[in-house]
């Protein structure tokens, strides 16, 4: 696949696949077995729950643990939508790298956090490796200190200086 090819790819699994919760468009469009490697959040939920959570990274390298994953966290947030920022993607050779924010509101326990109903506004960077037209690898990083304080799991003093 080309590397314009890769970036519509990448686009549709943020919009279409995670945005919209199209899980047979994932099975199109994932490996059966990919990796997902998620930056500090596993180390975030288990600071917070003695609960293995799917959407962690520990057991979604696969297409059955993403879906699982995706469930578990369109069940804790409504109102879910993922926006892309199309500009920010940068693809070289099998890989595309782009920024997304999410916007959803906290109704369901997540983390071994209750509902809150408080909004989270989040940003995630991801780089998606992809082989013949299949997401077979991703990196995913995101603002773990500012979502918990979304969520009100921590508290965070705005007048902290260094």
């Amino acid at each position: 696949m080309s590397t314009e090819d890769n970036k519509r790819a990448f686009v549709r699994i943020v919009r279409d696949v995670i945005n919209a919760g199209d899980t047979e468009l994932a099975r199109e469009l994932f490996d059966e077995n990919f990796t997902v490697r998620r930056g500090g959040l596993q180390t975030t939920a288990k600071l917070l729950t003695s609960e293995t959570t799917a959407i962690t990274g520990e057991g979604m390298s696969s297409l059955d643990g993403f879906i699982r994953g995706l469930a578990s966290m369109r069940r804790a947030f409504s109102d879910f939508n993922l926006d892309i920022d199309e500009s920010s993607l940068v693809a070289e050779g099998d890989q595309v790298a782009g920024i997304w924010k999410l916007d959803a509101v906290h109704n369901g326990p997540f983390f071994g956090i209750e509902a809150t109903g408080a909004r989270v506004v989040m940003e995630e960077a991801g780089i998606m490796r992809f082989a013949d037209g299949k997401l077979v690898e991703g990196w995913f990083l995101v603002d773990e200190l500012g979502f918990l304080a979304a969520l009100g799991a921590v508290k965070v003093d705005a007048g902290v200086s260094s």
